[in-house]
């Protein structure tokens, strides 16, 4: 199965459908490093301090638009970021 979807996302992405979305994620991973840094220290603040028990009880539809709310972030910091500077601010 996993083979499958692996093999799905390559041909999608040798199709050219998702150029802008392969774009964002070439950016962020040219600031990998600091993409890791923000996912990882905002995560536990926002479960624990930010009041987001409404993410934890409704369990994977919360889950996954937390998940997706901080990915666009990161991508739009990574997009804001890498034409004034070649690297993130950690690399």
């Amino acid at each position: 199965m996993a083979i499958g979807y692996m093999a799905l996302i390559a041909k999608a992405a040798e199709s050219g459908y998702f150029k802008w979305l392969l774009a964002r994620a070439s950016e962020i991973g040219k600031m990998a490093l600091s993409c890791y840094i923000c996912i990882t220290s905002l995560q536990p603040l926002s479960f624990s301090v930010g009041g987001c028990d409404w993410v934890i009880k409704s369990k994977s539809p919360g889950i996954l638009f937390f998940w997706a709310l901080i990915t666009a972030i990161m991508s739009l910091f990574a997009h804001l970021w890498l034409p004034k500077f070649s690297l993130g601010p950690v690399e």
